[in-house]
């Protein structure tokens, strides 16, 4: 995985997961040591996996191109 080089002043921090059970959850959006880019953009994005079948996963995001955006948009 290629390296990203932060801007200045871009902080990162451990990135928060959850466990629930066997269910682990993690952030996605992070850099390449899996930190989370403090006061990035983010997009949102989420993954869900069907705990009955595995096989079948959803992605989807929200997209933010600018931070100072008021129209945002979905992807699925």
């Amino acid at each position: 995985m290629a390296s990203i080089i932060l801007p200045s002043g871009v902080r990162a921090a451990p990135s928060p997961g959850a466990r629930f059970g066997s269910y682990v959850s993690h952030q996605v959006n992070v850099d390449t040591n899996e930190q989370n880019i403090a006061g990035d953009k983010g997009n949102e994005p989420t993954i869900a996996v069907n705990p009955l079948n595995p096989a079948n996963i959803v992605v989807g995001w929200r997209l933010f191109d600018f931070v100072c955006y008021q129209i945002r948009w979905l992807r699925l």
